[in-house]
C-alpha cells in the first residue's frame, strides 16, 4: 500500500522532505521509469502522533500508477535500527538498508491496539501481532523489547492499565464483529479466529508486563 519511513538528524519540514525526496526520485538508474511528486499531505487517519505523506506518480511506457510514501519524525527506535538486506524483485540485487528492529515495531503495535481499544479499525495489527508471535516469538530480544515498549509508551504517554485494557479486548463483541469483517475482506486471514490473535498479544503482554511492576 506505501512505504513507512522515518527521517532522523534532519529538518521536518514540507519544504525539506519534498527536496529530499526530489532529490532521489531524480537518480537516473536506466530503468525509463519516471517519477513526480503529485502532491503532500499530512497524515491524520489512524495516525495522532503526525507526519506527512508523500504521493508519487510514475510511469514506464503506456504504465502509469502512484505510489504513496508516509514519513514520520520523533519516534524512539530502540536499541537502534537495524541494518536490513532488502533483496530486489529482477536480479540479485542485495540493498542494505536500516530498517525498524522488529521489537520496535512491536511495542508501536501492542501501544496502538492498548490504546485504541474498540474505537481502532486497525484490525492489521491483531494480525501482524499474531504473525510475528507464529514466526520470530523465540527470535525476539525479550529486554530489547521492554525498553522499545518502555520508550515507545512515554513517547506516546500510554499510562492506561495494561491488564485492563487487555481485559477489554477479550471481552469486546465490537472487536470480534470488526474482525470478521476483515478476516471476509482479506484472504490470508480468513481462517484465523480472532481469539488467537489475542493469545499471541498476551504473550507479548507477559513479556513486557515485569516493566510496568
Amino acid at each position: 500500500m506505501d512505504i513507512d519511513t522515518a527521517v532522523r538528524k534532519a529538518n521536518f519540514t514540507e519544504e525539506n522532505i519534498v527536496k529530499m525526496v526530489t532529490e532521489i526520485i531524480d537518480i537516473d538508474v536506466k530503468d525509463n521509469v519516471e517519477f513526480k511528486i503529485e502532491k503532500t499531505s499530512a497524515i491524520r487517519d489512524e495516525d495522532e502522533y503526525g507526519g506527512l505523506r508523500v504521493t508519487i506518480n510514475f510511469s514506464l511506457e503506456n504504465i502509469k500508477d502512484k505510489l504513496y510514501i508516509d514519513i514520520a519524525t520523533g519516534d524512539p527506535i530502540h536499541p537502534g535500527p537495524d541494518d536490513f538486506n532488502y533483496e530486489s524483485l529482477l536480479g540479485n540485487e542485495v540493498y542494505k538498508v536500516w530498517s525498524y528492529n522488529l521489537e520496535t515495531v512491536l511495542a508501536e503495535k501492542i501501544e496502538t491496539i492498548l490504546s485504541k481499544l474498540e474505537t481502532s479499525s486497525r484490525m492489521k495489527d491483531y494480525y501482524d501481532i499474531y504473525l510475528i508471535h507464529k514466526f520470530k516469538f523465540n527470535k525476539i530480544n525479550k529486554i530489547n523489547l521492554r525498553g522499545a515498549v518502555e520508550k515507545t509508551f512515554e513517547r506516546r504517554k500510554f499510562n492506561a492499565d495494561i491488564i485492563t485494557s487487555l481485559n477489554i479486548i477479550k471481552d469486546s463483541n465490537v472487536l470480534r464483529k470488526k474482525w470478521i469483517s476483515y478476516a471476509k475482506k482479506n484472504s490470508y486471514a480468513k481462517d484465523l479466529d480472532f481469539d488467537e490473535t489475542i493469545k499471541c498479544l498476551e504473550d507479548f503482554i507477559k513479556v513486557i508486563t515485569p516493566t510496568f511492576t
